[in-house]
C-alpha cells in the first residue's frame, strides 16, 4: 500500500507488527484521540472458515467483558466494510479486533534480571487472571509470548482466542478441547478433559511461566510436542536453577502450581497471589547475582520457541466419545487433598471490597458499537448497598452460618447487576465460590438448584451412566462415601418412578431426602470456601425458596444466599409470595428494595455507555427515568438497527431513524425481537420461539431435538448471531455446545409473545409435549405444556400424577403449585363449582394441610368434604377423606375414632375399583388395630394391604406392610417370624432404592434384638437406622431415638438417656405429637425414679395417665417401663407412687390380652397394698 494508510472505521493502520498463519497484527491510531491502537485481522483462507471465524468472535466476546489494567483492552470488533481499501487489502468480510497497543513482550524484554521484578510481574498476571476467571473466562493458552509489557513496565495479558496450527482438513471439536501450547498446557489439557478446566488450568500455566522466566526455559520441553506432554504427565518438575537469587519459598510456590492434580494446586488466582506476596523482597543488587548467564544469552530463544505457536493436540485418545473422554481419566486426575490444606492456602477476605479496585475506563469516542452490551455496565449510585452485601459476606465467612439477602424491585433497576457484581468481586478476591440458579415462569430442564449443581460439577450433557462415573470419581477425590455419588446421580438423572432398575440404586421417596442430598453436597463445597448461592428470578422458584428456608433454619454452613425478585411478576405467584413472606420472618434474612437511579446517578450511567452527542444522551436519560436496563436495551436496539452514526460530538441518531422513543422496557424488548427476527428464515424464527417455550436456560441437545420433532432446521449461524446481538449467552463460555440462556426473563417473555401474536405458540407447546413424551418425562413440565397447547382436559391426568407424587414425597410447596395449576385448568374449562372435579382438589388441600402440620384444619376440611361427597354419592372421595381423617386420628392417639372411620371408609369402598384406596384403608387399619392390642386383626389387615399394594406394583408400600406384620410377630414374641419378615422387607426396599425403608428394617431388627435381650446388637441396629434416617431426613428417626433411650435406661446409662429424652420431648411438643411424647415421658419416668426426683415424677405420671385414658394406647414398651418404674419406686419407699404406675401397666397388659402379665402384676399389687396397709 506504500505510504497510504489503511482505514478501518475510526482507526488508521500504519504498519504490520506481527504475522502468523491466522492473520496479521497492525499498529495504528484512533483518529479521534490520536491514541495508539493495535488491530488484529483474520486473513487468508482462515478468514473464510466458519470455525476460525467463530474462534475469533469468541476472543472478542471474551475480551470485551474484561476491563482491567493488566489485560489488553479491546475497543471494537467487526467485519471489514465491503468495497473498502481494507477489504481489498486483507480480503472480503475479514473480521478484525481493535485493541489497546502495548509496546513489547515479556519474552523479549531484558529488564527481568531480579526477583523483585519477577514477583511484580507475576502478581500483575495473577491480578488480571483473577478478573478474567471471575467473569467466566479461562485463558487456556498462557505463555510468555501472550504477556505484553508496556512502556510503564506494566504487564498485560493478551490473546484470549486460541490460535491453531492445523492442515486444511479442519478442526475437530474434540481436538479443540485439547488445544494449547504443550510446554505451558496443564495435564487436564493434555488429556483433553475440558470438563476439568477451570482457574487452576491457567494457574498451572502461571507455574510454567514463572519457571521459564526465572530459569530461562519451561519445566518440561522435549523435541516433539507429544514428548513434552508425556513428560509433564509422568515426571515431576525438575529442580529450579534460577538465573538470579529468589527467596526460599519461591520454588515451593511454583511446584504447588505445577501439581498434576488440579485439586492440589491453588484454586484461585487470588490464593496464589496471596501466597506469592508473602515471599520476601530481596535487595536488588543481591537479587541480580546470577548464575553466570544473562537473559540475552540464555533462555530468550527457548522462551520464544516454546511460545511461538499454539498447536492443537488430540490428547491420548482423540477418537473417544465426548462422554467417555469426559470421565476416562478423571479418577487419577482428581486425587484427594485435605480440606484443611485447602483452607490454609486461601486468600483472606478483605475488609473493603474496593481493595485493589481500578476505575473503569471511559468509552473511546465513536468506538464500541459492535461490543455494546457485552461489557458489564458500571455500578453507579449503589455503593451503600454494595458495602452492606460485602459485610454480609464477611459475616457469613466469620461465623460460618447462613444468611440471606433479598433484592426486590421492578424490572430493569439493577437487581441482577448488583448480584452479579457481588459474585464477580467475591470470586475475583477469592472470597467465595459462586453458584447461580436460574428460574423462569415456564420452567425448563436447566432451571433450579439441581441443574445449577450439575453445571458446577460439569455433569451437564452426560447420560446417567457417565454422570455416575464422573460423580464417583469426584466423590473419591473428596474422600466422600460412594453412596453419595449414587444419591447425586439420582438427583441429577432420576430414574422414572414408573421404571424398575436392575441395579441397586437410590430412589427418593421424600422431598426432604432430595433436599438433604443437595444440601450435603453444597456443604461439602462450602468446606473449601464460603458459598454465594444466587437464586435469580426467585419469584418463579418455589422449590428453591423452600430449600433456602430449610438451609437458613437447619444448616450451619457459610452460605450467603442472594435472591433477586421482580415485584411485578410476584403478584401472580401465590405460593412464591407466601414463601418469601415466610423467609422475611427469619432473623437471618435482610430485604432491600432496589429503586431507580437518581437523576445525577442516571446521568453518569448514560455517559458511561457510549460517547453520545449531548442532546441524545439527555433524551435517553429522561425517557429511561433511572432504569439502567431500559437505557441499555434502548441503545442496543439502535445499534442492531444501524440507527447510530458517529459525529464529532459523539454518536447520534442517523437521518431517517425514528425519533420517538419507546415508552417502556417491554416495548424495547418487543422491538429488539422484531429486529432480531427480521431477515431470518421461518425455521430460525420458530426455532428461537421454541427455545423460549422450553424455558429461560436451554439445554442445546434438548432444543435441537425439539427442532427436529417440529421439522425445523435452524441456520448454522443462528446462535452466534443471537450471542452477538446479546439476546442469548452461553451457559458455559468454555463449552458453548452445552446450551444457552436468554439474557433476561423479559426477553424470553417477549419471544413467547411474538410466537403467540403469530399463531405459533400452541404448536410450540405441542412440540414440547412430544419431546417430553419421547423422553418418558412425566414431571411438572408436561401438564404445563399441555395447558399451553390448549389441551386442558389432557393436562388433568398429568396434574393429578404430579400432585400425587408431590404428596407422596411430602413436598407441600410443589403440591400447592400444582394444585393452583389444576384449579386454574378447571376454571378455564368452565367446570362448575362444587362438582366432583373441584371436590377432588379440596381433598388435595387436606393433604397439603397434613404435610404442613395443620392437622386440625385438615380434619375439619375432610369432615366437611365427607358430608358433601356423601350427598353427591361420591364414594371414592368419601373413602379418601375418611382415610385422611383416620391417619390424623392414629397420629393423635385416637385409635377407637380411627377404627370407626376406617370401617366407614371400607363400607364406602364397596363397589369401587380403586385398589389404592382399599390398600391404604387396610394399611391404616393394621396400624390402628396393632395400637389397640388387636394383633390378629392387625395381622389380617396388613396382609390384605400388602396383597393390594403388590397388585398395584407398589413394592415400597407392600414392604412397609411386611414391616407391620413383623412388628405384630415381635409383639407376639415370634422373633423368628419377625426376623424373616424384616429380611424380606429389607430386600424389597434395597431393590427399590428406598433408604428410609431400609432404615425401618434396621429399627425393627433393633427391637427384635432388644426383646431377645441382645443389647449390643440392638444398639448397633438402632444406630444404623438413625444414620440412614439422617441421610434421608426422615422424621421417623424420633421413634428410633425413643427405643434407643429405652435401651439406654435398661443398660443403666441414665444421663445419656436423659439428654436424648429431653430433645425428643421438646420435638414432640413442638409437633403436637402426644402419643410419642407419652412414650418419651414413660421412659423419662425410669430416669426420675433412679434420680429420686419425685416432684417431676408426679407431674410426669399424671400426664401419662391422662393420655392413656384419652387415647386408649396399648404399647408393650410403655407397659414394661411403667412396671419397671413402679417397682423402682416401691423399692425406694414410694409405695403409693409405685402402685399408680403398676395399675397403669396392668391396664395396658389387660388390653393386650397378656393374662400372665396381668396375673403377676395383680399379685404384686396385692402384696404391696397389704404391706402399705400394715405400715399405715
Amino acid at each position: 500500500m506504500g505510504d497510504t494508510q489503511i482505514k478501518i472505521g475510526p482507526f488508521a493502520l500504519d504498519h504490520a507488527i506481527a504475522e502468523g498463519g491466522m492473520g496479521q497484527v497492525w499498529q495504528g491510531i484512533h483518529t479521534g484521540s490520536n491514541l495508539p491502537i493495535a488491530i488484529k485481522v483474520l486473513t487468508g483462507r482462515m478468514a473464510q472458515r466458519p470455525r476460525f471465524r467463530q474462534t475469533f468472535r469468541n476472543e472478542a466476546r471474551a475480551m470485551s467483558r474484561l476491563d482491567h489494567p493488566n489485560i489488553v483492552r479491546i475497543y471494537e470488533y467487526g467485519l471489514l466494510e465491503a468495497g473498502s481499501d481494507a477489504e481489498r487489502y486483507f480480503g472480503p468480510s475479514a473480521p478484525y479486533i481493535a485493541m489497546e497497543y502495548v509496546a513489547g513482550h515479556v519474552a523479549h524484554h531484558s529488564q527481568l534480571g531480579d526477583w523483585n521484578t519477577l514477583k511484580r510481574w507475576l502478581i500483575a498476571l495473577l491480578d488480571g487472571l483473577a478478573h478474567a476467571h471471575a467473569r467466566g473466562v479461562v485463558h487456556r493458552d498462557l505463555k510468555p509470548n501472550n504477556l505484553l509489557l508496556g512502556l510503564d513496565g506494566r504487564v498485560k495479558l493478551s490473546d484470549f482466542g486460541i490460535a491453531f496450527a492445523t492442515d486444511d482438513s479442519g478442526i475437530d471439536m474434540e481436538r479443540l478441547r485439547a488445544a494449547g501450547t504443550p510446554e505451558f498446557m496443564a495435564p487436564e489439557q493434555c488429556h483433553g478433559q475440558w470438563r476439568d478446566f477451570g482457574p487452576w488450568t491457567d494457574l498451572y500455566a502461571v507455574g510454567c511461566v514463572a519457571f521459564a522466566l526465572a530459569c530461562g526455559h519451561p519445566p518440561f520441553q522435549e523435541e516433539h510436542p507429544m514428548g513434552t506432554m508425556l513428560a509433564k504427565l509422568e515426571r515431576d518438575p525438575p529442580i529450579m536453577r534460577t538465573r538470579f537469587r529468589t527467596p526460599p519459598g519461591f520454588e515451593r510456590w511454583v511446584r504447588r502450581l505445577l501439581k498434576k492434580t488440579p485439586r492440589n494446586r491453588f484454586q484461585r488466582a487470588a490464593d496464589a497471589a496471596w501466597a506469592l506476596k508473602g515471599l520476601a523482597v530481596i535487595d536488588t543488587e543481591e537479587s541480580m547475582v546470577s548464575l553466570g548467564e544473562d537473559i540475552n544469552d540464555i533462555g530468550q530463544d527457548t522462551l520464544l520457541r516454546s511460545g511461538e505457536d499454539t498447536i492443537v493436540t488430540g490428547g491420548f485418545d482423540t477418537d473417544a466419545s465426548l462422554e467417555g473422554d469426559a470421565i476416562k481419566d478423571l479418577e487419577p486426575t482428581y486425587e484427594g487433598v485435605s480440606t484443611s490444606h485447602l483452607r490454609a492456602t486461601r486468600a483472606p477476605i478483605p475488609i473493603d471490597w474496593r481493595a485493589g479496585r481500578r476505575r473503569q475506563q471511559p468509552p473511546m469516542k465513536n468506538v464500541g458499537l459492535e461490543l455494546f452490551g457485552l461489557r458489564n455496565p458500571p455500578l453507579i449510585g449503589r455503593e451503600a448497598l454494595c458495602d452492606t452485601l460485602w459485610e454480609s459476606l464477611r459475616q457469613v465467612h466469620t461465623i460460618a452460618t447462613p444468611q440471606a439477602v433479598v433484592l426486590r424491585g421492578p424490572s430493569g433497576v439493577g437487581k441482577t447487576r448488583i448480584a452479579s457484581w457481588l459474585c464477580e468481586r467475591a470470586h475475583e478476591l477469592g472470597a467465595a465460590t459462586v453458584l447461580k440458579a436460574h428460574h423462569a415462569m415456564t420452567s425448563g430442564s436447566t432451571d433450579g438448584l439441581v441443574p445449577m449443581l450439575a453445571r458446577h460439577l460439569r455433569c451437564t450433557g452426560l447420560d446417567r451412566r457417565a454422570t455416575k462415573e464422573r460423580l464417583n470419581a469426584l466423590m473419591v477425590s473428596q474422600g466422600a462415601p460412594t453412596d453419595e455419588a449414587d444419591a447425586l446421580t439420582e438427583l441429577m438423572k432420576p430414574t422414572p418412578h414408573s421404571e424398575t432398575s436392575s441395579e441397586n440404586t437410590i430412589r427418593f421417596f421424600s422431598v426432604v431426602e432430595r433436599r438433604l442430598v443437595l444440601g450435603k453436597q453444597l456443604e461439602r463445597i462450602a468446606l473449601d470456601r464460603t458459598v454465594i448461592l444466587w437464586i435469580d428470578d426467585a419469584q418463579w422458584g418455589y422449590e428453591s425458596l423452600d430449600f433456602v428456608q430449610w438451609i437458613l433454619e437447619r444448616r450451619r454452613s457459610p452460605f450467603l444466599v442472594i435472591l433477586t425478585v421482580r415485584d411485578e411478576a410476584l403478584s401472580e405467584r401465590v405460593v412464591e409470595s407466601m414463601a418469601l413472606d415466610d423467609l422475611d420472618q427469619l432473623d437471618n434474612v435482610d430485604e432491600f428494595s432496589v429503586e431507580p437511579l437518581d437523576e445525577a446517578g442516571h446521568s453518569r450511567f448514560i455517559a458511561s455507555l457510549l460517547s453520545f452527542e449531548p442532546s441524545l444522551a439527555n433524551a435517553v436519560e429522561k425517557r429511561t427515568a433511572g432504569n439502567p436496563m431500559f437505557a441499555i436495551h434502548l441503545v442496543r436496539n439502535w445499534v442492531n438497527q444501524g440507527y447510530l452514526i458517529s459525529t464529532d460530538g459523539g454518536f447520534e441518531l442517523a437521518p431517517g431513524a425514528p425519533t420517538e422513543l419507546p415508552q417502556d422496557l417491554s416495548e424495547v424488548w418487543g422491538a429488539r425481537i422484531q429486529v432480531a427476527m427480521t431477515g431470518r428464515t421461518e425455521h430460525d424464527v420458530s426455532a428461537i420461539e421454541l427455545a423460549a417455550v422450553l424455558g429461560q436456560e436451554i439445554d442445546r441437545d434438548e432444543w435441537l431435538t425439539a427442532c427436529r420433532l417440529s421439522g425445523l432446521t435452524p441456520s448454522s449461524d443462528l446462535l452466534d448471531d443471537m450471542f452477538r446481538d446479546h439476546l442469548l449467552q452461553p451457559i458455559d463460555e468454555e463449552n458453548i455446545d452445552i446450551g444457552f440462556v436468554f439474557v433476561h426473563g423479559m426477553l424470553r417473555e417477549a419471544v413467547e409473545t411474538h410466537a403467540a401474536e403469530n399463531g405459533r405458540l400452541e404448536e410450540h407447546h405441542r412440540t414440547c409435549v412430544a419431546l417430553l413424551r419421547s423422553q418418558g418425562r412425566t414431571d411438572a413440565r408436561l401438564p404445563r405444556h399441555l395447558r399451553g397447547s390448549g389441551d386442558l382436559h389432557g393436562s388433568l391426568e398429568p396434574l393429578r400424577r404430579s400432585v400425587s407424587l408431590a404428596v407422596s414425597l411430602g413436598d407441600h410447596r410443589t403440591t400447592n403449585t400444582a394444585l393452583v395449576e389444576w384449579r386454574d385448568t378447571l376454571r378455564r374449562m368452565g367446570v362448575p363449582n362444587h362438582s366432583p372435579a373441584w371436590l377432588e382438589t379440596d381433598v388435595v388441600s387436606c393433604e397439603v394441610a397434613v404435610l404442613q402440620g395443620h392437622r386440625d384444619v385438615a380434619d375439619d376440611t375432610a369432615k366437611n368434604l365427607v358430608k358433601m361427597a356423601n350427598q353427591e354419592r361420591l364414594n371414592g372421595l368419601v373413602c379418601q377423606c375418611l382415610i385422611i381423617r383416620a391417619r390424623i386420628a392414629i397420629d393423635s392417639g385416637n385409635y377407637e375414632t380411627a377404627l370407626a372411620m376406617l370401617a366407614e371408609a371400607l363400607e364406602a369402598y364397596q363397589g369401587l375399583e380403586q385398589a389404592d384406596l382399599y390398600a391404604r384403608s387396610q394399611q391404616q387399619l393394621g396400624r390402628a388395630r396393632a395400637a389397640t392390642g388387636d394383633l390378629q386383626g392387625a395381622k389380617d389387615a396388613f396382609a390384605r394391604a400388602e396383597k393390594a399394594f403388590l397388585s398395584l406394583n407398589d413394592v415400597v408400600q407392600s414392604a412397609y406392610c411386611l414391616i407391620g406384620l413383623a412388628n405384630v410377630a415381635r409383639q407376639q414374641e415370634d422373633f423368628t417370624r419377625a426376623s424373616e419378615l424384616a429380611s424380606a422387607a429389607r430386600s424389597d426396599f434395597e431393590a427399590a432404592g428406598a433408604r428410609a425403608g431400609v432404615a425401618a428394617t434396621d429399627h425393627l431388627r433393633g427391637d427384635i434384638a432388644r426383646f431377645k435381650g441382645n443389647v449390643t446388637d440392638a444398639e448397633e441396629h438402632y444406630r444404623s437406622a438413625l444414620e440412614l434416617y439422617e441421610l434421608v431426613g426422615s422424621r421417623q428417626s424420633i421413634r428410633v431415638e425413643l427405643d434407643l433411650s429405652f435401651l439406654l435406661i435398661g443398660n443403666r446409662r441414665f444421663l445419656e438417656a436423659k439428654l436424648l429424652l429431653d430433645r425428643i420431648i421438646s420435638t414432640c411438643q413442638d409437633a403436637g405429637h402426644q402419643v410419642l411424647e407419652t412414650k418419651a415421658k414413660t421412659n423419662l419416668l425410669a430416669y426420675l425414679t433412679h434420680s429420686e426426683d419425685w416432684f417431676q415424677w408426679d407431674s410426669t405420671i399424671d400426664f401419662i395417665k391422662q393420655t392413656l385414658v384419652r387415647t386408649g394406647i396399648l404399647d408393650v414398651d410403655i407397659a414394661i417401663q411403667l412396671e419397671s418404674s413402679g417397682q423402682g419406686a416401691i423399692s425406694q419407699g414410694q409405695s403409693e407412687r409405685g402402685i399408680v404406675a403398676l395399675e397403669l401397666a396392668v391396664g395396658i397388659w389387660q388390653g393386650l390380652k397378656r393374662s400372665e402379665k396381668v396375673y403377676r402384676l395383680q399379685k404384686r399389687l396385692k402384696d404391696v397394698r397389704g404391706m402399705f396397709s400394715t405400715w399405715s
